[in-house]
C-alpha cells in the first residue's frame, strides 16, 4: 500500500461577518497517499477551494480553523495546522513541501516585476541557490512546462503573455522547489478547450517526473475523471461521499453525486432534449438546513430522517465510503 503523504482529519473552518458566522468546511476528513492525484468536486460554494487555502494554512484573517492537518516528509510528521499563519516554519512548508495553483494566473502573477524577477525570487526563498543559479534553474522550469522561448519569456512581463502562457508560468513557479503535494485549484479556469487540454496533459506528464501528490479541484467531471484515482464530492461544506474514480461514475451512491453525474451534457442526447438539472440552490452557509444539508433538494428525501439526521460517512462497498441515509437505495 502507498505511503501517507497527507492527513486531514475533522477540518473545520468558519468566517466571522457582519451577519455572524459562515460555516464553510464542517469536520472534512480526508487522506492523500504519495504519487497519487485525488479529485474534489462540487458545486460553486460547496467549500474546495476553502479546503485547499485551509491545508496551505492562507486563509483570511477573519476565519476561524480546527482540526488537524499533518504532512509527512522527511521521515517525521508535520503538524501543519499547528503554525501560525505567519510562522518562518510554515513559510518553509508553502511552496517547498506544498505548492498551489490558483484559479486565475494573471492574479498569481505581480504585474510590474518580470516572469524571471517571480521566479528567482521563489527558488532563492527555498534554496541557497545564487542569484545566477535560480535564473538557470528558473529557465530550465519553464522549459519543462513546454514554453518554447524561455531565456527570452524569463524577461517579459506577466501582461505580455497568453493566458495559457501564464497558466505555464504559474505552474513551473510551483514545479520550482520540487514539492512533494501540488495543489492545483481549478487550473484550467479561463482557458479554451484545447489550452485546458494541454495544461492537463502537462500536469500529469509532471506529476509522473517528479513523483509528485496532486490534489486537484475542479467542477467538471470530465477533468476529474481524466486526471485522478480517487474522488472527494463535496456539498455546502461536507464530503459527503469518496471512492475510486471508476467507482464514482459506475456506481454512485449519494443522490447529489448522482445528480452531478446526470447532469452532464451527453453527445447520444436526443435533439432537442433538456439538460437535466439540480433543482433549487446550494443553502446559504449562514443558515445550514437541519439533517442532511441536501435533502431540500434531494428527489430521494425521507421526511422524518433526512431532513432530522445529519448522516455518518459509512463503509457501502469496499473503499467506497458515503454520507447518506439513503445509500444503495437510490
Amino acid at each position: 500500500m502507498s505511503e501517507k503523504l497527507l492527513e486531514v482529519r475533522d477540518l473545520s473552518v468558519k468566517f466571522k461577518t457582519v451577519n455572524g458566522l459562515v460555516n464553510a468546511l464542517n469536520g472534512v476528513s480526508f487522506d492523500i497517499l504519495r504519487n497519487e492525484s485525488v479529485g474534489f468536486v462540487g458545486e460553486s460554494g460547496c467549500g474546495k477551494s476553502v479546503t485547499a487555502r485551509a491545508v496551505m494554512r492562507i486563509l483570511e484573517k477573519n476565519s476561524v480553523m480546527t482540526g488537524d492537518v499533518k504532512l509527512f516528509t522527511d521521515n517525521q510528521e508535520i503538524m501543519i495546522s499547528a503554525y501560525k499563519q505567519k510562522d518562518d516554519k510554515l513559510r518553509s512548508i508553502r511552496g517547498g513541501k506544498i505548492s498551489m495553483i490558483f484559479q486565475e494566473p494573471m492574479s498569481s502573477l505581480c504585474p510590474v516585476y518580470t516572469v524571471g524577477n517571480q521566479l528567482i525570487e521563489a527558488i532563492r526563498l527555498h534554496s541557497d541557490k545564487t542569484k545566477k543559479e535560480a535564473r538557470e534553474i528558473a529557465i530550465e522550469y519553464l522549459a519543462n512546462v513546454g514554453i518554447s522561448r524561455p531565456s527570452k519569456l524569463i524577461d517579459e512581463y506577466p501582461y505580455q503573455l497568453s493566458g495559457g502562457m501564464r497558466q505555464r508560468v504559474v505552474i513551473a513557479m510551483a514545479l520550482s522547489c520540487n514539492p512533494e503535494l501540488l495543489i492545483a485549484d481549478e487550473p484550467t479556469t479561463a482557458l479554451d478547450v484545447t489550452v485546458s487540454a494541454q495544461i492537463l496533459k502537462l500536469l500529469e506528464e509532471l506529476r509522473e517526473k517528479h513523483n509528485m501528490s496532486v490534489m486537484m479541484i475542479n467542477h467538471n467531471l470530465g477533468v476529474i475523471a481524466q486526471t485522478c484515482s480517487r474522488v472527494f464530492v463535496m456539498y455546502l461544506g461536507r464530503i459527503v461521499e469518496a471512492a475510486s474514480v471508476d467507482e464514482i461514475f459506475d456506481h454512485p451512491m449519494h443522490p447529489y453525486t448522482i445528480d452531478l453525474l446526470n447532469s452532464i451534457p451527453r453527445l447520444n442526447m436526443a435533439r432537442g432534449g433538456k439538460l437535466a438539472r439540480i433543482r433549487g440552490y446550494v443553502p446559504d452557509p449562514l443558515n445550514i438546513p437541519k439533517g442532511c444539508a441536501y435533502h431540500n433538494r434531494c428527489r430521494s428525501c425521507v421526511k422524518g430522517t433526512c431532513d432530522e439526521c445529519i448522516p455518518e460517512m459509512v463503509e457501502v462497498r469496499p473503499g467506497h465510503y458515503v454520507a447518506c441515509s439513503c445509500a444503495g437505495e437510490v
